[in-house]
């Protein structure tokens, strides 16, 4: 069981520390520089790399912020492998967000949050549908389709 634990906490990063690893000696380059030495790097080199991480921070696509709505699929049948994935992409999100900022240290959860929205999205359109009607919510969607993504 805790191999499964910590295989999901590794997930997001193992690349990249494997990655930085083999490139400059340090798992967690640019940071932990102290800690692991300079085999490559100089201390200006690498305040620079940090003052460009920092430059370039970015918020990922507003599409995933979709993924919000997902929480209606606990509400469905396969709650428990559901959860799974909720807690999955709440734990890659945390990592980038309380991390650096960038964009792409995130697009591995990118499957992830699309299947949250997808199940989340069904789920919730089955609610709506029961209380409003399929071809209201339908309308509905259709609507805020040509308004968020032209």
């Amino acid at each position: 069981m805790y191999g499964v634990f910590w295989g999901w906490v590794a997930l997001p990063c193992v690349y990249w520390y494997i990655r930085s690893y083999f490139i400059s000696g340090n798992p967690f380059h640019p940071f932990a520089s102290d800690f692991f030495g300079y085999w490559n790097w100089d201390r200006v080199d690498v305040e620079l790399q940090l003052f460009d991480v920092k430059r370039i921070r970015d918020w990922p696509d507003y599409v995933l912020f979709l993924s919000v709505g997902g929480v209606a699929g606990f509400l469905g049948k396969e709650r428990l492998s559901f959860g799974y994935i909720f807690v999955f992409c709440v734990y890659a999100f945390l990592s980038w967000y309380f991390t650096t900022h960038y964009s792409r240290y995130l697009v591995f959860a990118y499957p992830f949050f699309a299947v949250l929205i997808g199940c989340g999205g069904g789920a919730l359109f089955k609610i709506l549908a029961s209380l409003f009607g399929e071809k209201s919510v339908g309308l509905v969607c259709l609507g805020g389709d040509s308004v968020f993504f032209e």
